[in-house]
């Protein structure tokens, strides 16, 4: 009997994990598939098993550095076991800088700050000698943005790191943006917003624009010619999408800043209410039959 392949996308839809996050595990974590063939990913019966219980694991709160070692085995009891860092909340964050009154001191549940360090070097003094210590974001308060810096001391870690500072040289930005470092400014910025963006990029990261993108073009451009004789035609919805999606993809390629990735996530959310706007009259007038 032929073994039973799946592609990327019917594992994603299957598990309950983005496509991107499943990219993201292979090149961070060598959580590879069964083979490629033309750039197309096949995973087997045995992968989907354990991206399965991986999802549900991370769910329960588990972060992927504690689970991506283990066989399915190992992974089954641990369901419904408490966890060391996540128990009551949703995200841990190390925090590297002097915070400047920047840190609101009030508690939350959402969240819970793993450790604390004065300068990038004791950081990564702890870093090296715990590493199976696990957290799911690193933010840094610095004066000066020394991009190069920070990647160096940052780049072999498998958790995203968020840099807030208070000076910075436009080629500093522009190294920032080359690197892929979310960076934002201390006097834009305030440490409710960063936990916001935190989630955004950590714990909803399965949210992504993609993967609820409804219809392609052709069916947009099927969608722009019917007609339902109601006061909100489907050629309006059609034309608002492209509009978001241009800004979308725009707003991507210049984001620098903690405020200009809110904005990026705010318009995705309302192109992703769009579509599924327009869903609800295609699916009502059966347009796309």
């Amino acid at each position: 009997m032929a073994e039973q392949l799946y592609k990327i996308g019917k594992v994603s839809e299957l598990t309950g994990l983005s496509v991107e996050r499943l990219r993201m595990w292979e090149q961070r974590h060598e959580i590879r598939p069964t083979k490629k063939v033309n750039r197309i990913r096949f995973y087997d019966d045995d992968q989907l098993t354990k991206l399965t219980l991986i999802k549900e694991l991370i769910d329960q709160g588990f972060s992927i550095g504690e689970l991506k070692d283990l066989s399915v085995n190992e992974l089954k009891p641990l369901l419904g076991r408490p966890t060391k860092f996540h128990q009551d909340s949703e995200l841990s964050i190390v925090l590297v800088g002097d915070t400047w009154n920047f840190e609101d001191s009030k508690s939350s549940s959402r969240y819970d700050l793993s450790a604390r360090f004065l300068t990038l070097e004791s950081y990564w003094d702890w870093a090296t000698n715990e590493p199976h210590v696990n957290y799911d974001a690193l933010v840094l308060l610095i004066t000066s943005l020394n991009v190069e810096k920070v990647d160096e001391m940052t780049s072999a870690l498998d958790v995203p790191v968020f840099v807030v500072y208070k000076y910075a040289s436009e080629s500093d930005l522009e190294l920032a943006r080359e690197a892929s470092v979310y960076v934002a400014k201390m006097q834009d910025t305030n440490w409710q917003s960063m936990i916001d963006v935190i989630f955004d990029h950590v714990v909803t990261e399965d949210d992504s624009y993609t993967e609820y993108r409804s219809f392609d073009d052709e069916q947009l451009e099927h969608l722009r010619r019917c007609k339902t004789n109601e006061r909100v035609e489907p050629e309006d919805f059609v034309e608002i999408i492209y509009r978001q999606r241009a800004m979308i993809d725009h707003l991507s390629r210049t984001t620098d800043s903690a405020v200009d990735i809110a904005v990026v996530e705010a318009v995705k959310t309302a192109e992703n209410s769009m579509e599924r706007a327009l869903q609800s009259i295609a699916d009502k007038h059966q347009l796309l039959v």
